[in-house]
């Protein structure tokens, strides 16, 4: 069924079925079938001002000074396992909504988010009565509850867009049950709550994702040697581009996100942060929705990674929410009706759980666990990927010359340039800086290595040519130094790098220096 014509069949039985006031934080019923973990939920928020970027205007149109702070608000929201209290109350969606700033200068932000979210469940639900029992519904997490003994891994969870940061709260409480730290925080435009489907406006919340990690840094409950990016919808992009700048992620989950949609591939290929070869993670896509709105060709860029791709053919398109949960607290027809959509969503969470066990925690059976889930998957087709060897990037070429030696250098290289001709393994003047520099060393035979390697990777560079010259002249290799003088002579009409100064110079120098070796 259509997720986004289902809104009135999903909710409206809610106001008859209401959760039971007796429900434990652990079971709660928007959960369905997830089994907990050993660890109650917390959840806590920590708010601070980005100075180093605005979000209101110094003036108003008419230039008169506007009070109050100017800067970026950010508010980090944060689950977490917690030692069990029984007599603490746990959370109910609207406390989710909004969740409650211990800085009162977030208050009408926060107001402002909630409200969009409002809006946005109200455009499926029309009824006010149905919303109130939507906000009223018990989740799993207590607020500020004691954190458990021990050290968690770290999943910053990006959410839609358009959304809100706990859209998929029972994802975030289902992996605070298991183990893990969940951090996120509400998507807001440039300049208000208002996000535009634009790069500018995913970097702005990536840095905000990035702001909210400063914040949570000095929580000692957090092992921030392993890092997790789980994005879902648009926040599938958000995550590939916080993983390419930020090596310390280790695994990266992205859950019908725009990475495979056909109508997003080009949006998504054309951002400025989108390097496949940062790309180097464990990474698990979910896809779902009819193949032919699907485009693989950007998740199949990412040949570097070890890559698991599941796919539902027969679920809709519509985004990865938690809303079908809700259908739990309806009549038995409508239970039925939405259990295909509901039952994948548990299939997902306990699928990301799984891979993360796998790649995070690194546990002993965690593997099969995910093999064996993936394959049990009904309607689902499950695909995995090797990774290639992994290149070096231009400044690892580098250390990799002056750590290992130019010999190992030159292996590598000769290795990867046949597989891929046209990648950049390094920046031409850093590497000719290394060969002058062995020459000056008296190292001729490491220089010319060097040299050699420049011209195979920048044939078309005059000035490559004319250093292989030189080398070749310091080892007296006249014949070899006159064949270089003569191909800086024939790349000088077509070389595109060097400026015209520089090709000047070339010219003159190897038809003085070729006169007086050739006579």
């Amino acid at each position: 069924m259509h997720i986004k014509l289902m809104g009135a069949i999903v909710f409206c039985a809610l106001l008859l079925f209401a959760l039971n006031s007796n429900l434990t934080a652990e079971t709660p019923i928007v959960w369905g079938d997830l089994s907990p973990g050993q660890y109650a939920v917390g959840f806590k928020t920590f708010e601070k001002f980005d100075h180093s970027r605005t979000f209101q205007p110094k003036t108003d149109y008419f230039g008169e000074k506007i009070e109050g702070i100017r800067a970026r608000p950010v508010q980090a929201c944060l689950w977490y396992p917690a030692a069990a209290q029984d007599d603490e109350m746990s959370m109910n969606y609207g406390e989710y909504m909004f969740a409650y700033p211990e800085d009162d200068r977030l208050f009408n932000i926060l107001s402002a988010i909630q409200n969009r979210e409002i809006q946005m469940l109200f455009s499926r639900v029309r009824d006010q009565n149905i919303m109130l029992t939507i906000s009223n519904t018990l989740f799993a997490a207590v607020r500020d509850a004691q954190p458990a003994e021990g050290k968690f891994p770290l999943v910053i969870y990006h959410p839609d867009i358009g959304g809100i940061y706990c859209n998929n709260a029972v994802l975030c409480e289902f992996l605070a049950s298991h183990g893990y730290a969940v951090l996120s925080a509400s998507p807001l435009g440039m300049k208000s709550v208002n996000v535009d489907e634009d790069h500018a406006s995913l970097e702005f919340q990536a840095r905000d994702k990035e702001f909210a990690w400063t914040l949570v840094k000095d929580q000692e409950f957090i092992d921030f040697d392993r890092l997790a990016l789980v994005g879902a919808n648009s926040g599938g992009l958000m995550a590939l581009e916080m993983q390419m700048r930020n090596t310390d992620v280790d695994a990266m989950v992205s859950i019908e996100g725009w990475l495979t949609q056909a109508d997003k591939a080009e949006f998504c290929k054309n951002s400025p942060f989108l390097d496949p070869i940062r790309m180097h993670k464990p990474f698990l896509h979910i896809s779902i929705g009819p193949q032919e709105e699907l485009d693989y060709s950007l998740f199949e860029s990412l040949k570097y990674s070890d890559r698991t791709l599941i796919h539902w053919a027969d679920l809709p398109g519509d985004g990865f929410v938690h809303y079908p949960m809700f259908t739990l607290l309806m009549s038995d027809e409508i239970k039925t009706m939405t259990a295909s959509v509901r039952e994948a969503h548990e299939d997902i969470c306990e699928l990301v759980l799984a891979f993360l066990n796998e790649n995070i925690k690194d546990e002993s059976s965690a593997q099969d666990t995910f093999a064996q889930l993936a394959s049990n998957v009904p309607s689902a087709e499950i695909k995995s990927f090797t990774a290639q060897e992994l290149p070096p990037t231009p400044n690892q070429f580098i250390r990799i010359v002056e750590s290992k030696g130019v010999d190992k250098a030159l292996e590598i290289f000769q290795k990867f340039h046949e597989l891929e001709p046209e990648r950049v393994f390094f920046q031409e003047r850093r590497l000719n800086l290394l060969g002058y520099q062995a020459l000056n060393r008296g190292q001729v035979e490491d220089a010319i290595k060097l040299f050699k390697m420049n011209t195979a990777a920048y044939p078309s560079s005059c000035n490559t040519w004319d250093s292989l010259s030189d080398g070749y002249m310091a080892a007296n290799d006249t014949e070899n130094a006159i064949k270089c003088m003569k191909k800086v002579l024939e790349t000088i009409p077509i070389d595109t790098v060097n400026d015209d100064q520089l090709k000047a110079q070339l010219k003159e120098k190897c038809e003085r220096m070729l006169n007086e070796l050739q006579g």
